[in-house]
């Protein structure tokens, strides 16, 4: 385990589109359980990668 909370082995993949807000707000899926946090916590996983163009744009 690392700092993130997740399996090392585990690669999470970050839109760049994330990184560009001064916050964004992670959770679990519940209401309850979201924090704040700068997008730069996200890449505390030492296998975190940021990846253009992952996600698409809602219509």
């Amino acid at each position: 385990m690392n700092s993130s909370a997740l399996p090392a082995d585990i690669v999470p993949l970050i839109d760049a589109a994330v990184m560009e807000p001064e916050r964004v707000i992670v959770g679990t899926g519940g209401r309850t359980s979201e924090i704040l946090v700068a997008p730069a916590a996200l890449l505390h996983h030492p296998a975190a990668r940021v990846a253009p163009d992952l996600a698409r744009p809602r219509d």
